[in-house]
């Protein structure tokens, strides 16, 4: 059965990650949820996401590190993904 909304929860057992993960990229904005009593987020969401992640192939495992989370989106206002490549490049 398709859902037409996820919560967190059930969005992070469809992918096979964690929840963490899952607020890890709302927390960036890379994922846009709807704010009701609790985060949903509609399916066209989801779709769109996953089709922009198949075209990019972009690595997401960054937004499980426990570190990433600290370091970068606990912040008070989160760094766009461009500018923390860019720093990792130059300190490479």
């Amino acid at each position: 059965m398709i859902q037409d909304i996820y919560t967190v929860k059930e969005l992070a057992q469809k992918w096979k990650s964690s929840q963490e993960t899952v607020r890890n990229l709302i927390h960036d904005k890379r994922l846009r949820p709807m704010k009701m009593p609790t985060l949903i987020i509609p399916l066209f969401e989801v779709e769109r996401f996953e089709k922009e992640m198949v075209a990019t192939q972009e690595d997401l495992s960054k937004y499980a590190d426990k570190q990433f989370a600290k370091k970068y989106l606990n912040a008070k206002k989160p760094t766009p993904i461009v500018e923390i490549r860019k720093k990792e490049l130059q300190n490479a």
